[in-house]
């Protein structure tokens, strides 16, 4: 859904002849305090189990925000996350031209 928001969004404003851009950015799996707010106990603690397990540190988290805001190489209609191949490399994905 919020792709699909982004991509509309990246068409509407390319269509006006807009220099803004519309960029969709996912942290990834991460092993922060995004999950304090949960009020259900069992998902809170399976989350942060999860997240010790399988996550990548919050520094690692906030790579794919920060290059989306603010990279220079990401275009209209970019979708940047992590790479879940445990090297926790940054990949940006372009939607095929239609």
């Amino acid at each position: 859904m919020v792709l699909a928001m982004m991509k509309k969004l990246g068409k509407y404003l390319a269509s006006k002849g807009s220099t803004v851009i519309s960029v969709a950015a996912h942290p990834g799996m991460s092993n922060s305090n995004l999950m304090e707010g949960l009020n259900n106990a069992a998902v809170y603690y399976a989350s942060i189990a999860f997240a010790v397990l399988f996550g990548q540190s919050g520094e690692m988290g906030s790579a794919p925000l920060l290059m989306a805001a603010t990279s220079p190489s990401v275009v209209n209609m970019d979708y940047v996350g992590t790479d879940f191949d445990y090297s926790c490399s940054l990949v940006q994905f372009r939607w095929p031209s239609s």
